[in-house]
């Protein structure tokens, strides 16, 4: 049977860093969500490096105290699939993107970011 996630270290670091995103932007420190989920501060940061996967019940919690869905979560871990109709040139960069691991798919997207920056600043 084939495995339905190639790298789940990635996912979990990706999940993690989408819970810490949102912590940020919330304002709170992670001694402050500790308290609110009376868990350790430790704890927190653990899973905000990916070096522990929240389970759905502490998913929850978190999503309500940053006022999201756990969708929100996930959705930041896993990249959407784009439908065979969507822009050609979106479709071949996901072709381009599949078998990568999930290091060298963040480095081909940020130097894509990078170079359509660039690019776009040149036509202004």
């Amino acid at each position: 049977m084939t495995p339905i996630l190639e790298n789940p270290d990635a996912v979990s670091r990706r999940i993690g860093q989408a819970i810490a995103r949102r912590r940020r932007a919330s304002g709170h420190t992670q001694e402050h969500i500790a308290e609110m989920l009376n868990i350790g501060s430790e704890t927190v940061s653990r899973i905000e490096r990916g070096l522990i996967v929240p389970n759905i019940l502490r998913l929850l919690e978190f999503a309500q105290l940053f006022d999201c869905t756990v969708y929100d979560f996930l959705s930041d871990s896993m990249p959407a699939p784009l439908p065979a109709s969507a822009n050609p040139a979106a479709h071949r960069l996901a072709q381009l993107l599949d078998g990568l691991d999930a290091n060298d798919c963040e480095l081909l997207l940020d130097f894509a970011a990078a170079f359509a920056t660039r690019l776009k600043r040149a036509q202004t």
